[in-house]
């Protein structure tokens, strides 16, 4: 039992990470998955010692302060749903945190991180040097001097903005996944940093080096 319970956080984990850029609708039924598998685990196993911790705490009390205010607002129903909202990516990445130290699988987590990152930078750096991607997906210029670059993303021009979130916790994976290997770590980092500049992203470039 214990073995299959392994089995299925670790796919709901890789699924979790792969569904991030497979669009809102898949990550949406994913993550949805991901949390109440979790949270019913939680529940079932009674291991309610793991919501005291001092960043859940905080976290909880934020939320708690930003729900009440919206309620003083002049479009208080607007702002409370959209608080809503994003509290349910408080409930992942606490249940992501929870399925790495129960299952004691966070080298898994950082290699899917460090496969993802590389494939979608490789597949937009072919898109910019041969035009077109790994889908089909062609590049055009909305003005002489800018490039679009969309690589797995379509039409949607957010290359950038996604590796930025995860290139760091992409680099310490590639990092262990080598063997402490200075030289491949490098590279890595490159090819990333490389893909944020050439899609233009000014905003995801400057947090990348500052």
């Amino acid at each position: 039992m214990i073995k299959n319970n392994s089995i299925v956080a670790n796919i709901s984990l890789i699924f979790l990470l792969i569904s991030t850029f497979l669009g809102n609708a898949i990550f949406n039924l994913s993550s949805t998955f991901f949390t109440l598998l979790f949270l019913y685990e939680i529940v079932k196993n009674k291991d309610y010692n793991f919501f005291n911790q001092t960043w859940i705490k905080l976290v909880s009390i934020f939320f708690v302060i930003i729900l009440f205010s919206s309620f003083f607002s002049d479009h208080k129903e607007n702002i409370f749903y959209k608080n809503l909202f994003f509290f349910r990516f408080f409930l992942i990445a606490f249940c992501v945190q929870y399925c790495i130290s129960k299952y004691k699988n966070a080298q898994l987590f950082l290699n899917t991180i460090v496969f993802t990152t590389l494939f979608i930078s490789i597949d937009a750096l072919v898109q910019y040097y041969f035009g077109t991607n790994f889908f089909g997906n062609k590049t055009y210029s909305e003005d002489i001097s800018r490039l679009r670059l969309t690589g797995i993303f379509g039409d949607e021009e957010i290359v950038g903005s996604y590796l930025i979130k995860f290139v760091f916790l992409g680099t310490a994976g590639i990092y262990l996944l080598s063997k402490k290997n200075k030289i491949i770590t490098y590279l890595y980092f490159l090819i990333v940093a490389l893909t944020i500049l050439l899609s233009q992203e000014r905003m995801t470039f400057i947090l990348l080096f500052f």
